[in-house]
């Protein structure tokens, strides 16, 4: 799908990548820290706005799952943020990895196309060699 189908995903999502980065300021110190937290920020809200753009233009199951691990993830690196600049947290590794692990079930889980051809389908007809069979 083209970039940023959804003007209103990547308004929210890069709203939430601000006010992340406005909770996480005071505890990045490093001028360099600060630069590289508020490009991945930008970078991980931008990854999460294509996928919710793209569910909401194929409104498929798949998409829909996509989209939703793609919140997971950036969920996830939102805790280790904040338990690394801002606060430790109760159970970190817990919420952390469960909602990292989350993320990448619906990712990987949903994003292999559904309507491929079986590989048995593409093994070389009799008499021709398996580069004609393709």
């Amino acid at each position: 799908v083209r970039w940023f189908p959804n003007r209103v995903a990547l308004a929210a999502t890069l709203a939430v990548g601000v006010g992340l980065y406005l909770v996480l300021w005071p505890g990045l110190h490093d001028p360099v820290l600060k630069a590289a937290v508020a490009l991945y920020a930008l970078v991980i809200s931008l990854m999460a706005a294509q996928a919710i753009g793209r569910a909401s233009l194929l409104q498929t199951s798949q998409a829909y799952g996509v989209a939703m691990g793609a919140g997971f993830f950036m969920l996830s690196d939102s805790l280790i943020a904040i338990n690394r600049f801002v606060q430790p947290l109760p159970l970190e590794a817990l919420w952390v990895l469960s909602t990292y692990y989350v993320a990448q079930v619906l990712i990987a889980g949903n994003a292999w196309p559904t309507n491929l051809q079986p590989l048995a389908d593409l093994s070389p007809k009799p008499g021709k060699s398996p580069t004609q069979a393709i």
